[in-house]
């Protein structure tokens, strides 16, 4: 009974991981197979025939934009996307758009093993949810992976926030904290209060 028990164990495993290849595939197939050549930022990359991808339904805060100062945390999100997927293959998805107004394109990018990096940026708190339709395949993903990071306080979501609508700025634990809709951020409370923000009173 002993070994019955075993083999039976043996098998269910080896279906398993046999499903979750085969999920992984789905994901993937008959997706474009490209490489990562370099990285622009957190939520643009360069693929083989130079070819600039910007990924779709996430903005990371800047660091090469013209006329525009390093963002906060923008060094952090180019340096974690170089990390996953510079010299990496990738899989690219287009969605209703095929590029933006800047001839870049638009596209969600799958690593190997199936997973969304558009995703991923998002619930590690490298990047929040920008959605501009038609393109709104996997938004609900999207903003599902930014309540997980904001409430987990991941990256961005452990800074202090500011709302621009009312000036009032917001600590990680704070009661409003989460209700903010277009954050700004902010790395300390004197940085928050030289730009014209009050702390909230919750």
């Amino acid at each position: 009974m002993k070994m019955t028990g075993k083999i039976l164990a043996i098998t269910l495993l080896l279906l398993s991981l046999s499903f979750s290849g085969c999920a992984e595939e789905d994901v993937i197939e008959g997706l474009e197979e490209v490489q990562v050549d370099r990285v622009i930022d957190g939520d643009t990359i360069v693929v083989e025939g130079d070819i600039r991808v910007r990924l779709i339904g996430v903005d990371t805060p800047e660091t090469v934009k013209a006329n525009h100062i390093v963002e906060l945390y923008g060094k952090e999100a180019s340096a974690y996307t170089k990390d996953m997927l510079e010299g990496t293959y990738v899989y690219l998805e287009k969605d209703v758009s095929d590029v933006d107004q800047y001839g870049r394109a638009l596209r969600y990018v799958f690593l190997e093993d199936g997973t969304l990096f558009n995703e991923l940026l998002i619930s590690e708190g490298y990047g929040k949810v920008v959605t501009y339709p038609p393109d709104v395949k996997y938004a609900e993903r999207l903003m599902a992976a930014q309540v997980h990071a904001r409430e987990n306080n991941k990256g961005l979501w452990g800074l202090i926030i500011g709302n621009p609508n009312s000036m009032i700025y917001h600590m990680p634990d704070g009661k409003h904290y989460n209700e903010v809709t277009r954050p700004v951020f902010f790395e300390t409370e004197e940085a928050a209060i030289a730009k014209g923000y009050r702390k909230s009173k919750d």
